[in-house]
């Protein structure tokens, strides 16, 4: 059944994802659908999908389908992705495929995928990830320590420039950076991925989504200003909290998962392969 309502949010410095916003109203005008268009930096500043809103689209780069499931996840609200950045690995739709694409999904013609999203909550709100949140010290800020508590057990304390707590969308952004694994965006799970451990014995460790994640915020005995001392707290690298030495995050699956539309199989497979270029060898 075609959306009553929807939002399409694009990337405003991209003249392709401006032009196919255009594009995109027309062919959910044509299925009835009423339309609100916004700009990437204006969703960023939304706190809630507006009312009525069942279809979000989402014209940009990976960031802006980070925004748009922001607003959609909480609302169960589909998100079709189109990719106009430079690497595209969330969003599905390649830009001359907007169109043909686009009128499949409104004839559901396609599939939705739910991606788990994250949840941290300090001492303020909450925050929700589709990619990840992340613990890391201030700039200026010495080493810090870092206490993980699984399930009410404790796992370990160590040194470290900060804890990234992903999902497995999230496993190809931040967290591979920092070597964690390569995930499947379907499986159902949280890794805990370590920034600049100063120990050997610290490793990726992938747990149940619906594992309770404590971080707590130590200062390993050094002596810290107040301007520099404690910790940030991120999600998606788009909002944060600062999180204070003696303090602790609570990371677990957040209430909603995130729903994205997706058409081919073996879709993430072939990402690894043609973007990451998995296995390819250099020196050929």
């Amino acid at each position: 059944m075609p959306p009553s309502s929807a939002l399409i949010v694009f990337h405003p410095s991209k003249p392709d994802a401006v032009a196919a916003s255009q594009k995109a109203q027309s062919k959910l005008l044509q299925f009835g659908a009423s339309v609100q268009s916004v700009s990437q930096a204006d969703a960023a500043q939304m706190t809630a999908l507006p009312e009525g809103i069942d279809f979000v689209v989402s014209l940009g780069g990976d960031g802006t389908l980070l925004t748009s499931a922001h607003l959609a996840a909480p609302a169960g609200a589909p998100i079709f992705g189109a990719h106009f950045g430079r690497f595209g690995f969330v969003a599905q739709v390649r830009p001359n495929e907007l169109e043909m694409r686009l009128d499949q999904a409104l004839k559901g013609d396609c599939s939705v995928q739910s991606r788990v999203m994250v949840s941290a909550r300090g001492t303020e709100a909450p925050l929700y990830g589709l990619n990840e949140v992340a613990i890391y010290r201030q700039s200026q800020a010495p080493l810090l320590e870092f206490g993980i508590v699984i399930d009410g057990v404790e796992l370990s304390s160590y040194p470290a420039d900060g804890i990234i707590v992903s999902t497995p969308t999230g496993s190809t952004a931040y967290s591979l950076s920092v070597g964690g694994p390569v995930v499947d965006p379907t499986v159902e799970a949280l890794t805990v991925v370590s920034i600049s451990p100063h120990t050997l014995s610290i490793r990726p460790l992938m747990l149940p989504a619906t594992s309770k994640i404590e971080v707590k915020v130590l200062n390993g005995g050094r002596q810290q200003t107040k301007a520099v001392r404690g910790s940030r707290l991120t999600a998606d690298g788009a909002r944060h909290q600062l999180v204070q030495v003696g303090e602790s995050v609570e990371i677990s699956r957040a209430p909603f998962d995130a729903k994205i539309i997706v058409f081919e199989k073996g879709e993430f497979i072939d990402k690894l392969r043609n973007r990451l270029q998995w296995g390819a060898r250099v020196n050929e």
